[in-house]
């Protein structure tokens, strides 16, 4: 969204980041995010450092019925500007195309993953968490959208 009107992400991101910060007397965190496009049946890293050599991705089932994806780029953040400049970047790589519809239309599923490592500084215990937000490729409906060949996948 626009800096008046920003988006689902940003605003999550923004309040997890607050409570974390209400907290900090009692308890430390790190935050990392990741953020991946799944294309034609392919997960592509969008924040991958060599573009020209990608790495293998491959979508595999974690313990306790979690599935996580191999290889990801993880990016250390600390703040909504930080996540804003992680957005932009990976963004910048995703795949979009003309529509009739939409000039901007996403053809890809976004999946803007944030993994938070928690502790409190009394007791030691430890906690992790991850929280998916997804955007999915966009769903103009064919007839209206013109698109064509590869934009339909």
């Amino acid at each position: 969204g626009t800096a008046a009107d920003r988006g689902i992400t940003f605003r999550a991101l923004a309040a997890l980041f607050r409570e974390a910060a209400s907290e900090w007397a009692t308890h430390s965190f790190s935050f990392e995010v990741t953020m991946l496009e799944v294309y034609n049946d392919r997960v592509r890293d969008l924040l991958e450092p060599d573009p020209a050599k990608p790495r293998t991705h491959d979508v595999r089932q974690g313990g306790e019925g979690g599935a996580f994806v191999t290889n990801l780029e993880r990016v250390r953040v600390s703040t909504s500007m930080d996540v804003m400049r992680v957005m932009r970047t990976g963004g910048a790589a995703r795949r979009t195309g003309r529509t009739d519809m939409n000039a901007h239309s996403s053809r890809s599923h976004l999946v803007f993953t944030i993994l938070v490592a928690g502790a409190n500084k009394m007791t030691g215990a430890a906690s992790a968490s991850r929280l998916c937000l997804v955007d999915l490729a966009g769903s103009e409906r064919l007839s209206k959208s013109g698109a064509t060949g590869e934009r339909l996948a």
